[in-house]
């Protein structure tokens, strides 16, 4: 059971990956994919 759930958490963390775009990478990373963009400040 614990193997199975460790394997679940592992799909779902890599469905949902997070990366950091920056001004150099934004184009390449976007480029004709479906994406979710949080923007936010540390301010």
């Amino acid at each position: 059971m614990k193997k199975i759930v460790m394997a679940l958490l592992f799909v779902i963390s890599s469905v949902f990956a997070f990366e950091e775009l920056t001004v150099q990478n934004f184009d390449e990373k976007v480029a004709n994919k479906k994406v979710i963009l949080d923007f936010h400040a540390t301010w």
